[in-house]
């Protein structure tokens, strides 16, 4: 999947390209600094805890999400002074290139192309026509030059 969704360039490339915002640039270099980081703290980490910055957190978290550079790594609980669960737990996230050798999972080099059809092989044999049609007619008709595909 990662050769799919990720574009060739690297994340600073695409920002030094104007096409990726300032935000999702902060939020990356956070989360590779900080493996496994909790959303709240990732919030504050960024200097985006604000209300009025949850709009721009949340879409740039979600391209870097889009383009498999950043994937969830589980939860954490929250803890009162006790030590006892407070609260709802928190998303953490961590970059897909170390979340994948973690899980020893190996990158396979291949073009969108050979990943696209890689992928109808395989969803062939187990999805309904009907859901495989639809996925194709959205992967085949997204412009990826973005490297955003909209499911």
């Amino acid at each position: 999947m990662k050769c799919l969704l990720a574009p060739p360039e690297k994340v600073k490339e695409r920002y030094s390209a104007g096409v990726l915002a300032r935000p999702a640039l902060l939020i990356y270099e956070c989360i590779r600094e900080n493996d496994g980081i909790d959303v709240k703290t990732l919030r504050m980490l960024t200097g985006m805890q604000r209300a009025s910055d949850k709009h721009a957190f949340d879409l740039s978290l979600t391209d870097l999400q889009s383009t498999a550079d950043v994937v969830i790594s589980g939860i954490s609980e929250r803890l009162n002074e006790h030590g006892n669960k407070s609260g709802w737990n928190s998303t953490c996230y961590m970059l897909a290139d170390r979340w994948m050798e973690r899980h020893g999972i190996a990158p396979v080099l291949c073009t969108r192309e050979e990943a696209k059809t890689k992928l109808y092989a395989w969803i062939e044999q187990r999805w309904d026509e009907s859901v495989v049609r639809y996925l194709k007619r959205k992967l085949d008709t997204n412009s990826y030059a973005s490297g955003k595909v909209n499911l």
